[in-house]
């Protein structure tokens, strides 16, 4: 019986101990907010989910390296509180995930090597964690990867003197957050879905280089953008140039301060808002939404087209030979107060616009074969 008894007794005491332990476990996991980019609704969506597999990053963290290695294929990250690594963290041939939990920040003093980066935060706003890349050596990226996806949370990356803040061989990839670097390139896509990219710099005098540049969302700040090809679809961009091959607006409000201003191949727009000191390429297409070049440059091309829209601009000016024109569609209740053809020169033909300058919504200019250079000046085009 006493036997019996002590058994019992011992039973209730490892059932008392076991408790708290668990309720300690269940409190272990970590929230963090997800998002992922819905191609269908062209938003992304966000939603709050945690993990229960991490490591804590202490300060002797130094290697990155975990106890398990096969913790999972991405090797997770907790930062909570303000951490310091004095060293550049290798961890290539393989992916990590930093998860950054509010008011925390990992500050490493010589940049980040992976195969994968991914960031995460617990929330938006100032109180959002921070990743602070800086004291990079000169001929040394902030980070390195094949490609860095940024969900929330502050990332500022500062690269070497020679190099840029971020340089990844195959994608960038904003979800949400903010991310503050010195220049990021050349890459393969870089993609903004939401957030925001500042890509100024210290200096301002870097840029951003990919072979596809898509601004969906956000809020993107550039000294110089270069891409093959570049799609603004919403939001902000803000740069003193943008050079390419061709250069799609399908919404969004564009504003080039510098000169030539944007500079490529083809340039369309069908809807937002552009303006630029100049615009200069080999086809020029306005289908929609509003251009406003008001520099010296103007609108420069071997072919422009203007079908909808509203366009104003100090100078257009196309170089095709020997045939040139420039056609005005959709004009309704227009005023055109001058329109000038230029041969080597001399004006070739001047006429002071009016309304019954344009018949059937159309203004066709023709200029006859021959060999020159020609330049239409249209002071004001008000389109409905």
């Amino acid at each position: 019986m006493k036997q019996r008894f002590r058994s019992i007794l011992i039973c209730t005491a490892l059932c008392l101990f076991l408790l708290p332990m668990t309720a300690m476990a269940a409190e272990e996991h970590v929230t963090y907010i997800d998002r992922e980019w819905n191609e269908t609704a062209k938003i992304v969506r966000s939603m709050v989910t945690r993990i229960e597999a991490y490591l804590c990053i202490t300060v002797t963290s130094q290697t990155f390296e975990p106890e398990n290695q096969d913790l999972d294929f991405y090797t997770r990250y907790v930062v909570n509180g303000n951490i310091t690594i004095d060293q550049r963290i290798m961890k290539e041939g393989r992916p990590i995930e930093l998860f950054l939990m509010d008011g925390s920040s990992l500050t490493v003093n010589g940049g980040i090597e992976a195969e994968n980066i991914r960031v995460y935060a617990q929330s938006d706003g100032d109180n959002a964690g921070q990743l602070i890349i800086q004291n990079v050596a000169d001929e040394k990226a902030g980070i390195q990867c094949n490609t860095l996806s940024v969900y929330g949370g502050h990332v500022t990356v500062t690269g070497g003197e020679e190099r840029v803040g971020i340089d990844t061989d195959y994608a960038l990839s904003i979800y949400g957050g903010t991310v503050t670097t010195n220049g990021v390139g050349p890459s393969s896509h870089i993609n903004l879905y939401n957030g925001c990219l500042d890509a100024m710099g210290s200096g301002g005098s870097t840029d951003i280089e990919s072979y596809s540049i898509d601004i969906y969302n956000g809020s993107l700040k550039v000294n110089r953008m270069k891409g093959d090809a570049i799609s603004i679809y919403g939001d902000t961009v803000d740069a003193n140039c943008i050079t390419g091959d061709t250069v799609y607006i399908h919404g969004g409000l564009v504003n080039i301060t510098g000169s030539p201003g944007i500079e490529c191949h083809n340039f369309y727009i069908e809807n937002g808002s552009v303006r630029s000191n100049g615009i200069k390429g080999f086809v020029i297409g306005i289908n929609g939404g509003s251009v406003y070049t008001p520099g010296s440059t103007g609108i420069e091309g071997d072919s422009v087209y203007i079908f909808g829209g509203s366009t104003i601009s100090n100078r257009i000016e196309t170089l095709k030979q020997p045939v040139y024109s420039v056609t005005i569609e959709g004009i309704t209740g227009s005023k055109v107060n001058a329109v000038s053809l230029w041969n080597n020169g001399a004006l070739y033909e001047a006429f002071t616009g009016s309304p019954d300058t344009v018949q059937d919504e159309k203004l066709v200019l023709w200029l006859p074969e021959g060999s020159y250079t020609a330049s239409v000046t249209i002071d004001e085009v008000v389109y409905q």
